[in-house]
């Protein structure tokens, strides 16, 4: 009886240790997966993505929102090149933030009906339409374009949510 036992203790005692074993190698891998960081996209090649926008907004610092380089990896080079034709004085950059995309000028908060914050949303209508058409096939695109940082962050001068561009009312 006794041999019995001891058998039966021989060969429990390497299950439980592999279990073990094979349940901290799970921990293990879950927490890298978990723990590593998103891939960034560049932005040559970043297309808008279309999504339902139900994915939630992480918490950055400044230096995540920055690429290696220094650079913004939301900025538009192509964009803000041909949209610095179309009103050079007053733009000051020009970004993707999920499916929209941001014009940032120099102008005050209060300038909705100035023609350059106008210009800039109809160029960038014309943009997106003319570079990703595949991409805003069944909804036009949206632009917003933004007065210089104040008191009230970045206020949105003009936009394209309706499918054209309008001033926006502002206090």
């Amino acid at each position: 009886m006794i041999d019995r036992l001891v058998d039966a203790r021989r060969r429990t005692l390497p299950a439980l240790v592999l279990v073990a074993a094979l349940l901290a190698a799970a921990g293990f891998a879950a927490h890298q997966w978990l723990a590593e960081p998103p891939a960034r996209q560049s932005a040559e090649s970043a297309k808008p993505k279309r999504g339902n926008g139900a994915d939630s907004v992480p918490t950055l610092s400044v230096s995540d929102l920055l690429a290696e380089d220094g650079e913004d990896p939301d900025a538009d080079p192509y964009a803000e090149e041909r949209l610095r034709e179309a009103a050079p004085e007053h733009l000051e950059s020009v970004s993707w933030s999920g499916d929209f995309l941001r014009v940032y000028t120099d102008l005050d908060e209060g300038d909705t009906e100035h023609p350059a914050a106008r210009k800039l949303c109809e160029e960038a209508l014309g943009y997106l339409k003319d570079t990703y058409s595949d991409t805003f096939e069944d909804e036009d695109p949206v632009v917003f374009v933004h007065a210089r940082r104040s008191g009230n962050g970045h206020v949105v001068l003009v936009n394209s949510v309706t499918g054209r561009c309008r001033s926006v009312e502002t206090r």
